[in-house]
């Protein structure tokens, strides 16, 4: 999840913006890729062609 801490240190002049740190987890989205690559990778049929005519037909 994301966290946004907040804090009043420092002086604060007029018409400045507030800056505010924020910390994003990557972690869910980092799984989500690798479960998503593993998919696809297990999913994946891959095959060989060996005759000129099935050369032909799939170029």
């Amino acid at each position: 999840m994301a966290q946004i801490e907040q804090s009043d240190k420092g002086k604060k002049k007029k018409g400045a913006q507030k800056k505010m740190p924020i910390h994003v987890d990557f972690t869910p989205m980092v799984d989500m890729n690798m479960l998503l690559i593993t998919f696809f990778m297990l999913c994946t049929t891959m095959f060989e062609i060996t005759d000129l005519e099935d050369r032909a037909s799939y170029q």
